[in-house]
């Protein structure tokens, strides 16, 4: 018996939203399309239930979910996008996180959404309560119950109609023509969206200041890795110059893969304690990999300017995505693949130290107890070590 439900779900979305954070473009994506079949479950490539098909529920982490015709029962999704098209209906509730949610069908339960951009259109018709986290809403259907959404931008259309309350947090662009028939209630209790500047987060404050926090904040990891780790840091930064594009491959699979075996760890009551763990740590190396991968640009610009010097590159790093990150969309995707090569980067040389580790603890054990060093250039060799290391 499950004594703990609260917790297992809370764990849950807090994984899964992560990898709406990270922008998810599907996660499974090498596998092929296919159409639903009965009380379909588990991971897909793109989910689609075809107009006049039913399906009993959806319970997958896919690339894309497509409704055209009828799920008797809930949706629950981890996703690149989520769609329910005008002929689609879902009679239950439709639960959690994607890159994008739409909705031009019916539901006849609650809708329970973490995600980039998030749209009601104007046949859409949502029977329960609306709950999100959003980087854009767009209302401009009917919905019957009560809506408390927290995003960036929240607009509700001349074609909206909510029944019950709209609560709110965030920029709330309500048009003329638009019907809330309950009470229009600013919340700021329930955080400001979903947004990379705004997630989670209740403080009103100025751009810059979040800027600049965010700036410091970077540099002061960064000083710590370049001073505790000197060497493994230039061999991160070397994998992403010369290895670019196998970094991001490695990226791109620890960003992806990660949570959903933290999913799967989560599910179980004993898995719970390593998957908030775990949680822990990926939050960490998405950190230091962001970090890492502007470095390694910052170390690849001052080499073309004639110029070295790993505090030089960092800052110069950092201040170029900071520059970067004023031009809309351009500066995500900046950021997004300078994650990509970072945490590729360095889950590639975190596995290479541990393979060498255990490769010297064998070698070792092997050669007695006459005290040389099996891994690295000479006896006595810091490898193994940060200390003292120098480029």
């Amino acid at each position: 018996m499950n004594r703990y439900p609260s917790l297992r779900r809370a764990t849950v979305f807090a994984i899964v939203a992560l990898v709406v954070f990270a922008g998810v473009a599907g996660v499974v994506a090498s596998q092929p399309s296919q159409s639903v079949a009965p009380a379909q479950t588990g991971p897909a490539g793109t989910v689609v239930v075809d107009e006049g098909e039913t399906s009993n529920g959806i319970s997958t982490v896919a690339g894309t979910v497509v409704v055209r015709g009828t799920v008797d029962g809930d949706v629950n999704a981890v996703s690149g996008d989520v769609v329910v098209e005008e002929t689609g209906t879902v009679t239950g509730n439709v639960n959690g996180a994607a890159g994008s949610l739409r909705i031009a069908g019916t539901v006849g339960g609650n809708v329970d959404f973490a995600g980039g951009n998030v749209v009601f259109e104007r046949p859409a018709r949502i029977g329960g309560d609306v709950n999100l986290g959003a980087g854009n809403v767009l209302i401009a259907g009917q919905i019957d119950g009560t809506v408390t959404v927290g995003a960036d931008r929240i607009t509700v259309g001349p074609s909206a109609v909510v029944a019950g309350d709209l609560r709110y947090d965030g920029a709330l662009n309500l048009q003329e023509g638009a019907t809330v028939e309950g009470s229009v209630i600013r919340d700021d209790s329930i955080g400001g969206g979903m947004g990379p500047a705004g997630w989670g987060t209740n403080w009103d404050i100025p751009g810059w200041v979040d800027t600049v926090y965010g700036f410091f904040a970077n540099l002061l990891l960064g000083a710590l890795l370049l001073v505790l780790f000197p060497r493994f840091s230039n061999e991160v930064a070397d994998a992403v110059e010369e290895r670019t594009v196998r970094s991001g491959g490695w990226g791109l699979l620890l960003l992806f893969g990660i949570p959903i075996l933290l999913v799967a760890f989560a599910i179980t009551i004993v898995g719970i304690p390593v998957a908030l763990l775990g949680l822990m740590l990926y939050v960490l190396a998405i950190w230091v990999g962001v970090v890492y991968g502007e470095f390694a640009v910052g170390r690849y610009l001052l080499a073309r300017l004639g110029s070295e010097g790993k505090w030089k590159a960092l800052l110069l790093g950092l201040f170029v995505f900071v520059l970067i990150g004023f031009i809309p969309i351009v500066g995500g995707i900046a950021v997004f693949l300078a994650l990509l090569v970072g945490i590729g980067a360095l889950g590639s040389g975190l596995r290479g130290r541990f393979a060498e580790r255990r490769g010297g603890g064998e070698r070792e054990a092997k050669t007695g107890d006459d005290g040389e060093a099996v891994i690295g250039d000479r006896p006595g060799s810091d490898v193994g070590t940060e200390a003292g290391e120098t480029r």
